[in-house]
């Protein structure tokens, strides 16, 4: 009986670990996925943006007919 516990709670020891390791590899690519997504606002476009001084006068318009689905910027005269 006592084999049997120190067993079991060696199986339930190494689960608890198993479940650590995957719960950090899945927070660590969410992670790496995000500071991919950061760097990739930091384009032309960003600058282009950061360059009007008025951004109530700037307006958005998705292009539909492109294939990456992009927004266009430009200022209001």
């Amino acid at each position: 009986m006592r084999n049997r516990v120190i067993s079991i709670s060696f199986l339930v020891g190494g689960a608890s670990i198993a479940a650590v390791v995957v719960l950090a590899l899945i927070l660590g690519s969410q992670i790496a996925a995000e500071a991919v997504q950061n760097r990739g606002i930091k384009d032309k476009r960003n600058d282009k943006l950061m360059a009007v001084e008025d951004l109530n006068k700037v307006k958005t318009i998705p292009k539909s007919n492109n294939k990456d689905q992009r927004t266009t910027f430009w200022k209001e005269d």
